[in-house]
């Protein structure tokens, strides 16, 4: 009995999250699961079968992830950054660069390495 209403309440925390998700995105092809809190910007297009375990996508450049993609939790995507190479302020510019990120079909992003890699394994 305990089974049956912790999966019926992942099954209705992943229905809000995918919901929330998708109304962020500029566009999707097929399925979303969205499992955890993630955030996505109006520039951002899904493919069919993407699955995320807490994505944060930020910044002003376009981001195109196909299908078959699962990500870890806590990955980030950033698309712009400071000009640091020659700009007008020290250490940084006041300009912005954009940069696209483009995942193409069957793709493993895996945030939590990320953890082990500032933790130094």
């Amino acid at each position: 009995m305990i089974r049956k209403i912790l999966r019926w309440r992942r099954l209705v925390r992943r229905m809000i999250w995918t919901f929330l998700a998708l109304r962020q995105c500029e566009s999707h092809r097929g399925k979303v699961f969205v499992n955890y809190r993630s955030t996505f910007t109006k520039k951002t297009v899904l493919g069919n079968n993407v699955h995320f375990n807490g994505m944060r996508i930020a910044g002003n450049g376009r981001v195109r992830i196909e299908d078959h993609f699962h990500s870890g939790i806590d990955c980030k995507m950033v698309t712009s950054f400071h000009d640091y190479d020659g700009g007008d302020a020290i250490p940084y510019g006041f300009k912005n660069i954009d940069r696209d990120i483009q995942i193409e079909r069957s793709q493993l992003l895996v945030g939590i390495l990320q953890r082990y890699l500032k933790q130094g394994m």
